[in-house]
């Protein structure tokens, strides 16, 4: 779910633009996955240091559930590469079958491929059948529901241990 650090922070100004954390956190706390707690946080803007309010979202016991081990790479700010060693998770997934795979090499030439697949639901959580989870979660519903017949890609780069997967923070 790219959900990678905890505790995640939503200030007003996030709630103004509707983005996607002030869109899923007060769902997932109303589903007693998170709770919050007013904060403040240091952000830089235009140069200057100001002092900007938060609803601080914290994982809570049910929610530490799934929170799992998943190590990942993705694209962070600005084009390097960022270590992910855990993601919060609503579906577990299990490779079907691979219809395609293109391998490349990057600029710094590493080895990179794209797979293309079809998959099999594991486990789905159960509080993502909730209308509201649905909502601010689309991609989720589409995933369980496109079981066998959905084809997904995922980006793997070759690195000192085998493959990789590499995500992308949006």
């Amino acid at each position: 779910m790219g959900k990678f650090d905890w505790p995640i922070d939503v200030s007003e100004q996030d709630f103004k633009l509707a983005t996607r954390d002030a869109r899923q956190m007060p769902v997932l706390e109303k589903l007693g996955l998170v709770s919050s707690s007013d904060a403040s946080v240091q952000r830089v803007r235009d140069e200057v240091q100001e002092t900007v309010a938060v609803k601080r979202y914290q994982l809570t016991d049910a929610g530490r559930k799934f929170y799992i081990d998943k190590d990942e790479m993705t694209e962070g700010v600005g084009g390097g590469m960022v270590e992910h060693h855990k993601d919060f998770c609503a579906v577990k997934l299990r490779l079907d079958k691979i219809i395609r795979a293109d391998e490349t090499t990057a600029t710094d030439n590493t080895k990179q491929a794209t797979l293309t697949y079809t998959y099999r639901v594991v486990t789905a959580a159960s509080w993502i059948h909730d209308p509201e989870a649905q909502k601010v979660f689309p991609m989720i519903d589409r995933v369980i529901k496109g079981e066998r017949n959905m084809e997904l890609e995922q980006r793997m780069r070759l690195g000192k241990d085998g493959w990789v997967a590499v995500g992308r923070t949006d």
